[in-house]
């Protein structure tokens, strides 16, 4: 934690590698191979050989395997194509090269770009970074129109749990939690080292665990913090989900 809190004055927390890929998995409710796919890449056998995928997503330190509060988000984001969806490896790399050489978007899966997917009838030149990934993607994995409109939907439902700045980068993500549509958790690189935290009154989500596991009961806990019970058991949810 010391080394994260020196970086905090000098550089942009977001990119600052703090999360496994095993935690980063928990907090989005993935398979950690899946997500350990996506950001070191995988072998997979094609013509009697073995070839290799290239990662989807650049992790912010490959030789430790640690990624960043944007990995996380650009992770959150995929999610909403790869693993809903089963759009295969291939299909999401030849989109986003697409969108690359189009609009010179390096980090799709980061842009505010991607909330502009309505398709328009104009010239490949006119559309938007998104509404062109898309229908590449439909190109080369042959996604029927309603198939897209699913994707479309999809997608928009992850980019809302998605607070940006005035740039329009991310600067906190509200991950799922499970039958709750709430923004009850927060993920903030600002706030206790990028750990999720209950939205109100900021506490972490594990210190609520911990206090639960010691014996006390939820009524006490919601009591000492002036939290509702609905609250403490929304972060229980939460981390029984990414356990």
């Amino acid at each position: 934690m010391a080394r994260a809190a020196l970086a905090y004055q000098d550089d942009d927390p977001r990119e600052l590698p703090v999360y496994s890929v095993g935690e980063a998995a928990r907090y989005l409710n993935l398979p950690a191979s899946t997500l350990s796919s996506w950001v070191k890449g995988r072998d997979y056998v094609a013509g009697g050989g073995k070839r290799r995928w290239d990662p989807l997503i650049q992790i912010a330190d490959a030789a430790h395997s640690l990624l960043s509060f944007n990995n996380l988000v650009e992770a959150h984001v995929l999610k909403s194509i790869r693993a809903r969806h089963g759009v295969p490896m291939r299909g999401v790399h030849v989109a986003l090269e697409q969108a690359r050489r189009a609009h010179g978007i390096e980090r799709l899966f980061l842009s505010d770009e991607l909330r502009a997917v309505e398709h328009r009838p104009q010239d490949v030149g006119s559309k938007s970074a998104g509404a062109l990934f898309l229908e590449k993607l439909g190109e080369v994995e042959q996604i029927s129109e309603g198939g897209q409109l699913v994707i479309r939907n999809a997608l928009t439902r992850h980019l809302e749990r998605i607070e940006r700045d005035e740039s329009g980068l991310p600067v906190r993500l509200f991950p799922f939690v499970s039958r709750y549509t709430g923004r009850d958790i927060l993920i903030d690189p600002r706030v206790s080292f990028g750990r999720p935290v209950l939205v109100k009154r900021g506490i972490r989500v594990s210190t609520l665990v911990d206090r639960i596991e010691a014996g006390e009961t939820v009524e006490h806990i919601a009591s000492n913090y002036g939290l509702d019970q609905a609250d403490i058991q929304r972060a229980l949810d939460f981390y029984e989900q990414a356990a």
